[in-house]
């Protein structure tokens, strides 16, 4: 190995030694109040080194919530099965939310939080947004839903995939910011999970599927 491709492996692992410091930290007791100050000193490096590495909090935050973008797609994209009807795969998707949402609440807030960001792809001159690789699936699924007819076929695919998101994102709202809601009301947070996306479902579902 010479001299140029060991700088630029050793740059790369450091700054994957930052990042996993930045999501300890991050999901620590501070949360995402916690400052760059904070993670220079839990790595251990100069504020100045970091920013090498990273410009700012916002910029590792980001890298952090593709990230969850990446674990989410993936448990997705595992669940997803052709043998299953689209209202199945649907239903599928929906305990598989709901599962990353208890396991990976960090990840949750992140993906809530960055949700409407646009990346920028230099190289292929392209922009896609940050949630794009979870949209595709959740199209494919209603896609698949639509032509076996088991998903309502009055409104299109995509028209779905807003309304599947954004119903989405309410519930990643109510269990991140706005738990005193659920308080007052004396309801618990596994209820209003199942219990949202149940009113989903019936709403997506064609008739007698």
């Amino acid at each position: 190995m010479g001299i140029k491709e060991r700088k630029i492996r050793e740059k790369q692992l450091r700054r994957k030694e930052i990042l996993e410091c930045a999501e300890k930290l991050f999901s620590g007791k501070k949360g995402l109040d916690a400052t760059m100050n904070d993670l220079a000193e839990k790595t251990e490096l100069g504020k100045g080194t970091l920013y090498l590495y990273f410009p700012n909090k916002e910029s590792i935050l980001l890298v952090l919530a593709q990230k969850g973008i990446a674990l989410l797609r993936k448990r997705l994209s595992r669940a997803f099965d052709d043998s299953k009807t689209g209202v199945e795969l649907l239903s599928d998707n929906g305990d598989t939310f709901v599962k990353f949402l208890k396991e990976k609440p960090f990840y949750a807030a992140l993906i809530l939080k960055y949700e409407k960001t646009i990346l920028t792809d230099s190289e292929k001159n392209s922009q896609t947004l940050l949630v794009e690789p979870i949209l595709e699936i959740l199209q494919k699924i209603l896609d698949k839903g639509i032509n076996d007819e088991t998903i309502r076929i009055d409104i299109g695919s995509k028209e779905l995939v807003t309304i599947l998101w954004s119903q989405m994102l309410g519930i990643l709202n109510t269990l991140s910011g706005r738990q005193e809601i659920l308080a007052i009301y004396g309801v618990e947070v596994n209820w209003i999970i199942r219990g949202h996306y149940r009113v989903i479902m019936n709403g997506l579902a064609a008739k007698g599927s």
